[in-house]
């Protein structure tokens, strides 16, 4: 499909920001974000090219949701739904509707190298 590949995404709401890494083939979607929550579900392309992402988060144990939900002490799944323009919006801020709030992401195609980040997590580490 021609979504098929890598993507680096940038996310903030209310309370903070992210980034993660998405890996699309054949419609699944896998991901991990900088904290440790997985992402998987669908990408649909639609004959216009535009792309419906159906995605479920899992939420690991003290990790706030950017869009103003409080820190849990275990994990919980949140749903992502949104209609992309072609490319996923090419890196175009996207705002998504979510309960309480809603959160502005942006999608780039990255480089297949950074798949791994996508299918087995990662780790951002701040310098002193």
């Amino acid at each position: 499909m021609a979504i098929d590949g890598t993507y680096a995404v940038a996310y903030c709401g209310s309370i903070g920001l992210g980034v993660a890494v998405l890996k699309v083939e054949n419609d699944e979607v896998i991901g991990h974000d900088y904290v440790g929550s997985v992402i998987a579900g669908i990408a649909t392309e639609l004959p216009n090219g535009e792309i419906d992402l159906d995605v479920s988060l899992l939420v690991q144990p003290g990790a706030h949701f950017v869009v103003g939900t409080s820190a849990q002490d275990l994990p919980y799944a949140r749903g992502i739904k949104h209609r992309f323009p072609p490319e996923f919006g090419d890196g175009a801020p996207q705002t998504v509707l979510l309960t309480p709030g809603t959160m502005t992401m942006m999608v780039k195609r990255a480089a297949d190298d950074w798949a791994p980040a996508a299918t087995k997590g990662f780790v951002i580490q701040l310098k002193p």
